[in-house]
């Protein structure tokens, strides 16, 4: 998957391009990281790794029942409840990587100010879902070889 659309649960206007009125904002589309934005996605994985070290060792088999399926909604409450683990940093990278892989409505940059209006239940969901189908899966096969 090279990028897919977040749906925004709440209105945010932008000014399209070649267009002076103001439009309401429907979706975001997020691109796969690039070598561009390794620094931040390395602060991303960063995160997680901590996250994953900072649970209790009788975790660490919990997912051999089989079940290989993790959304990024639960590894973002991972990062929360791990003792130690600044989640802020997680979110203050990721609005950084989304100025440089997100199209609003999938035709402009996002910008910061932008970004700074969208809902924290938008954002949490777009890191969320960048989580699951960007970083997760390199983190995780990174993760099985380190065993």
């Amino acid at each position: 998957m090279k990028s897919f659309d977040y749906e925004l649960t709440d209105a945010v206007e932008y000014t399209p391009k070649g267009s002076g009125e103001l439009k309401e904002a429907g979706f975001i589309t997020l691109n796969a990281p690039r070598v561009r934005d390794i620094e931040l996605t390395s602060v991303v994985q960063d995160v997680f790794f901590e996250a994953m070290s900072a649970l209790p060792s009788n975790t660490e088999g919990a997912d051999q029942g089989g079940n290989d399926s993790v959304s990024g909604d639960d590894i973002l409450d991972m990062i929360h409840m791990a003792k130690g683990v600044d989640s802020g940093r997680v979110y203050i990278a990721a609005k950084e990587l989304f100025k440089s892989t997100g199209l609003i409505d999938g035709e402009k940059k996002v910008t910061a100010p932008l970004l700074d209006d969208l809902s924290l239940d938008d954002m949490r969901g777009m890191v969320a879902a960048y989580l699951e189908n960007f970083i997760l899966k390199s983190s995780l096969e990174k993760l099985k070889q380190m065993k």
